[in-house]
Protein backbone atom coordinates (compact mmCIF):
# COMPACT_ATOMS: atom_id res chain seq x y z
CA UNK A 1 0.00 0.00 0.00
CA UNK A 2 2.70 2.45 -0.83
CA UNK A 3 1.78 6.07 -2.28
CA UNK A 4 0.88 5.84 -5.50
CA UNK A 5 4.41 8.50 -7.26
CA UNK A 6 6.29 6.19 -5.11
CA UNK A 7 4.61 3.26 -6.33
CA UNK A 8 4.91 4.58 -10.01
CA UNK A 9 8.78 5.57 -9.46
CA UNK A 10 9.66 1.89 -8.35
CA UNK A 11 7.46 -0.06 -11.51
CA UNK A 12 10.06 -2.36 -12.49
CA UNK A 13 7.73 -2.04 -15.81
CA UNK A 14 7.61 1.59 -15.79
CA UNK A 15 11.71 2.11 -15.43
CA UNK A 16 12.49 -0.39 -18.22
CA UNK A 17 10.11 1.10 -20.43
CA UNK A 18 11.38 4.54 -20.41
CA UNK A 19 14.94 2.85 -20.63
CA UNK A 20 13.96 1.49 -23.82
CA UNK A 21 12.49 4.48 -25.06
CA UNK A 22 15.58 6.30 -24.28
CA UNK A 23 18.37 3.66 -26.02
CA UNK A 24 16.42 3.09 -29.11
CA UNK A 25 15.76 6.83 -29.49
CA UNK A 26 12.39 6.97 -29.59
CA UNK A 27 12.48 9.74 -27.12
CA UNK A 28 13.17 12.25 -29.41
CA UNK A 29 13.94 15.94 -28.80
CA UNK A 30 11.38 18.46 -29.42
CA UNK A 31 14.50 21.28 -30.96
CA UNK A 32 12.89 22.45 -33.86
CA UNK A 33 9.47 22.98 -32.15
CA UNK A 34 11.71 25.26 -29.49
CA UNK A 35 13.42 26.70 -32.18
CA UNK A 36 10.12 27.79 -33.81
CA UNK A 37 8.61 29.01 -29.96
CA UNK A 38 11.88 31.40 -30.17
CA UNK A 39 11.77 33.11 -33.33
CA UNK A 40 7.93 33.44 -33.07
CA UNK A 41 8.07 35.20 -29.46
CA UNK A 42 11.44 37.08 -30.43
CA UNK A 43 9.59 38.70 -33.66
CA UNK A 44 6.80 39.71 -31.39
CA UNK A 45 9.24 41.19 -29.09
CA UNK A 46 10.82 43.31 -31.69
CA UNK A 47 7.20 44.19 -33.16
CA UNK A 48 6.12 45.18 -29.40
CA UNK A 49 9.43 47.90 -29.59
CA UNK A 50 9.01 48.99 -33.02
CA UNK A 51 4.93 49.77 -31.53
CA UNK A 52 6.53 51.66 -28.75
CA UNK A 53 8.86 53.44 -31.37
CA UNK A 54 6.78 54.05 -34.22
CA UNK A 55 6.98 57.66 -34.36
CA UNK A 56 10.81 57.52 -34.67
CA UNK A 57 10.41 54.93 -37.20
CA UNK A 58 8.11 56.56 -39.07
CA UNK A 59 10.32 59.54 -39.34
CA UNK A 60 13.61 57.04 -40.23
CA UNK A 61 12.12 55.83 -43.19
CA UNK A 62 9.96 58.83 -44.46
CA UNK A 63 6.76 57.09 -44.24
CA UNK A 64 3.53 58.87 -42.85
CA UNK A 65 2.55 58.24 -39.37
CA UNK A 66 -0.78 56.59 -39.61
CA UNK A 67 0.63 53.83 -42.13
CA UNK A 68 3.43 53.05 -40.23
CA UNK A 69 1.28 52.52 -37.54
CA UNK A 70 -0.98 50.77 -39.63
CA UNK A 71 1.60 48.55 -40.72
CA UNK A 72 3.32 47.55 -37.77
CA UNK A 73 0.38 46.86 -35.91
CA UNK A 74 -1.27 44.74 -37.91
CA UNK A 75 2.44 42.79 -38.26
CA UNK A 76 2.16 42.76 -34.40
CA UNK A 77 -1.30 41.02 -34.05
CA UNK A 78 -0.27 38.80 -37.05
CA UNK A 79 2.66 37.59 -34.66
CA UNK A 80 0.39 37.14 -31.54
CA UNK A 81 -1.51 35.43 -34.21
CA UNK A 82 0.87 32.72 -34.95
CA UNK A 83 1.88 32.48 -31.29
CA UNK A 84 -1.42 31.78 -29.84
CA UNK A 85 -1.19 29.18 -33.16
CA UNK A 86 2.19 27.88 -31.88
CA UNK A 87 0.72 27.08 -28.49
CA UNK A 88 -1.64 24.89 -29.73
CA UNK A 89 0.44 23.06 -32.60
CA UNK A 90 3.01 22.34 -29.32
CA UNK A 91 0.20 20.76 -27.41
CA UNK A 92 -1.12 18.81 -29.95
CA UNK A 93 2.12 17.88 -31.17
CA UNK A 94 2.98 16.87 -27.72
CA UNK A 95 -0.45 14.92 -27.28
CA UNK A 96 0.60 12.86 -30.18
CA UNK A 97 4.18 11.72 -28.98
CA UNK A 98 2.61 11.06 -25.46
CA UNK A 99 -0.03 8.53 -27.33
CA UNK A 100 2.52 7.18 -29.71
CA UNK A 101 5.13 6.51 -26.70
CA UNK A 102 2.20 4.21 -25.01
CA UNK A 103 0.53 3.11 -27.96
CA UNK A 104 3.97 1.30 -28.89
CA UNK A 105 4.69 0.21 -25.28
CA UNK A 106 2.14 -3.35 -25.13
CA UNK A 107 2.10 -3.88 -29.23
CA UNK A 108 6.11 -4.13 -29.22
CA UNK A 109 5.90 -6.72 -26.02
CA UNK A 110 3.28 -9.17 -28.60
CA UNK A 111 5.08 -8.10 -31.96
CA UNK A 112 7.96 -9.04 -30.38
CA UNK A 113 6.52 -12.42 -28.85
CA UNK A 114 7.37 -11.25 -25.13
CA UNK A 115 4.26 -10.34 -23.72
CA UNK A 116 3.39 -14.50 -22.58
CA UNK A 117 6.78 -13.83 -20.80
CA UNK A 118 5.98 -10.98 -19.23
CA UNK A 119 2.85 -11.99 -18.19
CA UNK A 120 4.07 -15.69 -16.54
CA UNK A 121 6.43 -13.32 -14.11
CA UNK A 122 3.66 -12.88 -12.13
CA UNK A 123 3.62 -9.17 -12.39
CA UNK A 124 -0.65 -8.00 -12.40
CA UNK A 125 -2.11 -6.43 -14.59
CA UNK A 126 -3.03 -3.17 -13.47
CA UNK A 127 0.80 -2.69 -12.05
CA UNK A 128 1.97 -3.38 -15.97
CA UNK A 129 -0.77 -1.19 -17.46
CA UNK A 130 -0.12 2.14 -15.05
CA UNK A 131 3.96 0.91 -15.76
CA UNK A 132 3.78 1.29 -19.23
CA UNK A 133 1.29 4.24 -18.94
CA UNK A 134 3.77 5.99 -16.55
CA UNK A 135 6.50 5.08 -18.43
CA UNK A 136 5.17 6.75 -21.62
CA UNK A 137 4.32 9.75 -19.87
CA UNK A 138 7.74 10.31 -17.94
CA UNK A 139 9.74 9.90 -21.28
CA UNK A 140 7.18 12.86 -22.84
CA UNK A 141 7.67 14.98 -19.88
CA UNK A 142 11.43 14.82 -20.14
CA UNK A 143 11.35 15.65 -24.06
CA UNK A 144 8.52 18.48 -23.99
CA UNK A 145 9.99 20.09 -20.29
CA UNK A 146 12.34 22.81 -22.22
CA UNK A 147 8.93 23.47 -24.37
CA UNK A 148 6.84 24.41 -21.25
CA UNK A 149 9.19 27.06 -20.38
CA UNK A 150 8.85 28.76 -23.21
CA UNK A 151 4.87 27.92 -23.12
CA UNK A 152 5.01 30.07 -19.98
CA UNK A 153 7.32 32.57 -21.62
CA UNK A 154 5.23 33.41 -24.59
CA UNK A 155 1.97 33.92 -22.32
CA UNK A 156 3.88 36.19 -19.43
CA UNK A 157 4.79 38.16 -22.76
CA UNK A 158 1.23 38.29 -24.04
CA UNK A 159 -0.21 39.21 -20.90
CA UNK A 160 2.67 41.29 -19.86
CA UNK A 161 3.36 43.43 -23.18
CA UNK A 162 -0.19 42.68 -24.82
CA UNK A 163 -2.38 43.07 -22.05
CA UNK A 164 -3.46 46.64 -22.63
CA UNK A 165 -3.92 45.79 -26.02
CA UNK A 166 -6.13 42.17 -25.51
CA UNK A 167 -8.18 43.78 -22.61
CA UNK A 168 -11.78 45.31 -23.12
CA UNK A 169 -10.68 48.27 -20.70
CA UNK A 170 -7.25 48.85 -22.80
CA UNK A 171 -5.23 48.79 -19.63
CA UNK A 172 -2.44 47.08 -18.30
CA UNK A 173 -3.48 43.30 -16.89
CA UNK A 174 -3.01 42.51 -13.45
CA UNK A 175 -0.19 40.70 -12.38
CA UNK A 176 -2.21 37.78 -10.82
CA UNK A 177 -4.07 37.04 -13.59
CA UNK A 178 -0.74 37.32 -15.79
CA UNK A 179 0.65 34.54 -13.66
CA UNK A 180 -2.54 32.26 -13.43
CA UNK A 181 -2.61 32.44 -17.61
CA UNK A 182 0.85 31.27 -17.56
CA UNK A 183 0.28 28.81 -15.27
CA UNK A 184 -2.35 26.93 -16.81
CA UNK A 185 -0.66 26.99 -20.29
CA UNK A 186 1.83 24.97 -18.92
CA UNK A 187 -0.03 22.48 -16.45
CA UNK A 188 -2.30 21.54 -19.53
CA UNK A 189 -0.37 19.58 -21.62
CA UNK A 190 0.68 17.64 -18.74
CA UNK A 191 -2.66 17.11 -17.86
CA UNK A 192 -3.62 16.17 -21.45
CA UNK A 193 -0.56 13.93 -22.19
CA UNK A 194 -2.09 12.12 -19.08
CA UNK A 195 -4.88 11.29 -20.66
CA UNK A 196 -3.38 10.52 -24.25
CA UNK A 197 -0.98 7.86 -22.39
CA UNK A 198 -4.73 6.39 -21.14
CA UNK A 199 -5.63 5.54 -24.80
CA UNK A 200 -2.62 5.10 -26.07
CA UNK A 201 -2.07 1.95 -23.62
CA UNK A 202 -5.51 0.92 -24.42
CA UNK A 203 -5.02 0.83 -28.48
CA UNK A 204 -1.63 -1.07 -27.74
CA UNK A 205 -3.62 -3.75 -25.63
CA UNK A 206 -5.96 -3.93 -28.73
CA UNK A 207 -3.32 -4.51 -31.44
CA UNK A 208 -0.22 -6.67 -32.31
CA UNK A 209 1.82 -4.77 -33.89
CA UNK A 210 3.42 -1.11 -33.40
CA UNK A 211 2.34 0.71 -36.17
CA UNK A 212 -1.29 -0.73 -35.91
CA UNK A 213 -1.18 0.26 -32.43
CA UNK A 214 -0.45 3.97 -33.33
CA UNK A 215 -3.21 4.20 -35.50
CA UNK A 216 -5.66 2.96 -33.62
CA UNK A 217 -4.72 5.15 -30.61
CA UNK A 218 -4.74 8.29 -33.34
CA UNK A 219 -8.79 6.79 -34.15
CA UNK A 220 -9.72 6.31 -30.64
CA UNK A 221 -8.04 9.70 -29.36
CA UNK A 222 -10.07 11.88 -32.14
CA UNK A 223 -13.15 9.42 -32.18
CA UNK A 224 -12.92 10.36 -28.29
CA UNK A 225 -12.61 13.94 -28.81
CA UNK A 226 -15.76 14.27 -31.55
CA UNK A 227 -17.75 12.09 -29.38
CA UNK A 228 -17.23 13.81 -25.86
CA UNK A 229 -17.54 17.54 -28.20
CA UNK A 230 -20.95 16.55 -29.24
CA UNK A 231 -22.23 14.98 -25.88
CA UNK A 232 -21.31 18.43 -24.26
CA UNK A 233 -22.48 20.11 -27.32
CA UNK A 234 -26.23 18.30 -26.62
CA UNK A 235 -26.21 19.04 -22.85
CA UNK A 236 -25.27 22.94 -23.19
CA UNK A 237 -27.77 23.02 -25.87
CA UNK A 238 -30.29 21.70 -23.32
CA UNK A 239 -29.54 23.75 -20.99
CA UNK A 240 -28.89 26.97 -22.83
CA UNK A 241 -32.13 28.77 -22.29
CA UNK A 242 -31.62 28.63 -19.05
CA UNK A 243 -28.13 30.30 -19.12
CA UNK A 244 -28.40 34.41 -19.25
CA UNK A 245 -24.91 35.09 -18.98
CA UNK A 246 -22.32 34.30 -21.88
CA UNK A 247 -19.90 33.89 -19.50
CA UNK A 248 -21.70 30.14 -18.67
CA UNK A 249 -22.48 29.32 -22.09
CA UNK A 250 -18.37 29.69 -22.97
CA UNK A 251 -17.50 28.50 -19.54
CA UNK A 252 -18.51 24.16 -20.88
CA UNK A 253 -16.71 25.19 -24.27
CA UNK A 254 -13.88 26.00 -23.09
CA UNK A 255 -13.59 23.48 -20.57
CA UNK A 256 -13.86 20.98 -23.15
CA UNK A 257 -11.62 22.82 -25.88
CA UNK A 258 -8.57 22.23 -23.10
CA UNK A 259 -8.02 18.59 -24.84
CA UNK A 260 -7.48 20.03 -28.05
CA UNK A 261 -5.76 23.64 -27.45
CA UNK A 262 -3.83 22.68 -23.78
CA UNK A 263 -5.88 25.66 -21.79
CA UNK A 264 -5.21 28.63 -24.58
CA UNK A 265 -8.76 29.48 -24.71
CA UNK A 266 -9.45 29.57 -20.72
CA UNK A 267 -6.29 31.44 -20.67
CA UNK A 268 -7.58 33.88 -23.47
CA UNK A 269 -10.54 33.98 -21.49
CA UNK A 270 -9.00 34.90 -18.52
CA UNK A 271 -7.22 37.73 -20.27
CA UNK A 272 -9.74 39.34 -22.35
CA UNK A 273 -12.64 39.14 -19.54
CA UNK A 274 -13.93 42.09 -17.87
CA UNK A 275 -12.64 40.84 -14.58
CA UNK A 276 -15.96 40.94 -12.78
CA UNK A 277 -17.02 38.78 -10.19
CA UNK A 278 -19.23 36.54 -12.23
CA UNK A 279 -16.61 36.23 -15.17
CA UNK A 280 -13.93 34.95 -12.68
CA UNK A 281 -16.16 32.52 -11.04
CA UNK A 282 -17.19 31.37 -14.48
CA UNK A 283 -13.52 30.21 -15.33
CA UNK A 284 -12.33 29.14 -11.93
CA UNK A 285 -15.29 26.95 -12.36
CA UNK A 286 -14.07 25.63 -16.10
CA UNK A 287 -10.71 25.29 -14.78
CA UNK A 288 -11.66 22.75 -12.07
CA UNK A 289 -14.54 21.56 -14.42
CA UNK A 290 -11.34 20.57 -17.48
CA UNK A 291 -9.05 19.68 -14.52
CA UNK A 292 -11.57 16.78 -12.96
CA UNK A 293 -12.81 15.91 -16.46
CA UNK A 294 -9.45 14.54 -17.42
CA UNK A 295 -8.49 13.16 -14.29
CA UNK A 296 -11.77 11.05 -14.50
CA UNK A 297 -11.39 10.14 -18.36
CA UNK A 298 -7.83 9.16 -17.18
CA UNK A 299 -8.41 6.82 -14.15
CA UNK A 300 -11.60 4.96 -16.20
CA UNK A 301 -9.14 4.78 -19.29
CA UNK A 302 -6.73 3.32 -16.62
CA UNK A 303 -9.13 0.55 -15.26
CA UNK A 304 -10.70 -0.57 -18.63
CA UNK A 305 -7.28 -0.76 -20.06
CA UNK A 306 -6.74 -2.92 -16.52
CA UNK A 307 -9.92 -5.36 -17.34
CA UNK A 308 -8.69 -5.72 -20.86
CA UNK A 309 -4.84 -6.60 -20.36
CA UNK A 310 -6.48 -8.96 -17.43
CA UNK A 311 -8.74 -10.79 -20.17
CA UNK A 312 -5.76 -10.34 -22.75
CA UNK A 313 -3.51 -11.82 -20.10
CA UNK A 314 -5.61 -14.82 -19.64
CA UNK A 315 -5.90 -16.33 -22.82
CA UNK A 316 -1.77 -15.23 -23.86
CA UNK A 317 -0.83 -17.57 -20.89
CA UNK A 318 -3.70 -19.89 -21.83
CA UNK A 319 -2.16 -20.08 -25.48
CA UNK A 320 1.59 -20.19 -24.21
CA UNK A 321 0.71 -23.11 -22.18
CA UNK A 322 -0.61 -25.28 -24.52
Amino acid sequence: NRPLPRALRDNPIARAEIAHLQRTGKARRARGQRILLIFLLVSAAVLHVAQQQVANIAALTQVPLAIAERNITSAYSFALFFLCGALMAQHLTHLSQTLNYAAYSIARERQNRTWEGLLLTGIDARRLVWGKWWGALQTSFVTTRPLLIWRVLIVLFIGVAAGNQITPQNVPMPLPLVITGAALIGIYPLVGGMTSAAIGVIASLLTRTEGGGGRLASLLNFGGIVITLIVFGLILASFNPYLNEPEWIALPIGALLTMIDGGLLLTLSLFMGDNEALSLLALQLGIVISMGLHVLITLALLTLAAWIARRVGVSAVSSAAS
